[in-house]
């Protein structure tokens, strides 16, 4: 039982580094345009950031690891549900 849960950590980490390296393998990201993003690349964007406040004050101020990697993991979820690959939606 506690192999289980450290392989479904290992397949995470794994799933997230290989996003990781895909991403900055793209280069440089292009100017953002915020005028141009649709309501979808918006929300995203919305909880790329969220996130990153949640996973900034749990680690930082509480403490709390186990809810900053409950929400990486559903910021992962999110992106892999993202079908848009337009320059703006891609990164």
């Amino acid at each position: 039982m506690v192999d289980e849960g450290v392989e479904g950590a290992f397949r995470f980490m794994k799933r997230l580094w290989k996003a990781v390296h895909q991403h900055v393998g793209l280069g440089v990201a292009p100017a953002l345009e915020v005028a141009t993003l649709d309501e979808a690349q918006r929300g995203l964007r919305r909880q790329v950031h969220e996130t990153l406040a949640k996973v900034t004050n749990d680690l930082g101020r509480r403490r709390t690891f186990n809810t900053a990697i409950a929400a990486v993991m559903e910021l992962m979820n999110a992106l892999g549900r993202f079908e848009d690959r337009s320059p703006q939606g891609a990164r």
